[in-house]
């Protein structure tokens, strides 16, 4: 009898086992954070099933699902200011950087924008961040659209000592946005037509294609470049990228 037992006992615990769900893998998504004057953070973090936030103004916390981008801006360990005051928790500092009467904190994932909240909102109207999502927080203004550097080939020295590698810069083409209920929209990108190269190569870009010159090894990126007559024109900075000439020994 007790050997009976036992064998169904075993056999509870066996199915138990077998029905009970698999512990989700945690999501991996590359979180960039661009501020007003420098790069905050780039990486890829790992969301947790859920994380917890203290609204500012009221003092309250919440214990919130992490596939978000706010909580992907969380999981990089910023110092972060948010308030409830409004229809979706909103980011009012990052890293101490404040958002400002015209410019305000707000993100792009998979450089598409939306006209939605990044928690709550996001939820209910978003697909949820998947593994492999690209997030991107930045100082948004009216105007505003994403840089991206490309590197043409690889790197080759100059005859003067300095290391050259042939760069691309594009901008949207159109810049979407996503429309609640409605699939997430591809993105075109196209030359952007005046930029500027920063950090170890500094120089203007024009029709989005140049060969960088850098006098020593270090990032370089591309930024705003005024355009001539006063055109409102706000891209936000593209991620880093290594020149390097030196030989590998």
């Amino acid at each position: 009898m007790r050997a009976a037992l036992g064998l169904a006992a075993l056999l509870l615990c066996m199915a138990w086992s077998a029905s009970a769900p698999a512990e989700p893998a945690p999501l991996r998504v590359h979180v960039r954070v661009e501020g007003a004057w420098a790069q905050l953070w780039s990486g890829w973090v790992e969301l947790a099933p859920t994380y917890t936030v203290v609204a500012e103004n009221s003092g309250r916390s919440y214990t919130l699902d992490a596939r978000t981008p706010l909580g992907a801006l969380q999981a990089t360990g910023l110092p972060l200011a948010v308030t409830d005051a409004y229809d979706d928790l909103v980011v009012v500092a990052v890293a101490g950087e404040a958002w400002w009467a015209t410019r305000w904190w707000d993100y792009r994932v998979n450089w598409v924008q939306t006209g939605y909240g990044n928690q709550a909102q996001w939820l209910a109207y978003g697909p949820g961040l998947h593994d492999g999502d690209e997030v991107l927080w930045y100082p948004e203004a009216f105007g505003s659209t994403p840089l991206r550097l490309t590197d043409v080939g690889p790197a080759f020295g100059l005859p003067d000592g300095s290391c050259a590698r042939a760069e691309r810069v594009e901008t949207l083409a159109a810049d979407v946005a996503h429309e609640p209920g409605q699939p997430w929209p591809p993105v075109v990108w196209e030359p952007a037509p005046l930029s500027r190269l920063e950090g170890a190569a500094a120089q203007p870009v024009v029709g989005g294609a140049t060969v960088a010159r850098a006098p020593q090894p270090g990032l370089l990126w591309a930024a705003e470049e005024a355009l001539p007559g006063g055109v409102p024109y706000h891209p936000i900075r593209s991620e880093r990228s290594l020149i390097d000439c030196t030989p590998v020994i």
